[in-house]
């Protein structure tokens, strides 16, 4: 069970981390779209 919650942990902290990467290049390409 222990390793278990370590690995969620650590997809999780991965998946927040890619999810913020990916709206900034997001935020970015509309932005520059945009303007």
């Amino acid at each position: 069970m222990a390793t278990v919650c370590l690995t969620m942990m650590m997809v999780g902290r991965r998946r927040e981390r890619i999810g913020k990467v990916v709206e900034r290049e997001r935020g970015r390409g509309e932005r520059s779209g945009g303007d």
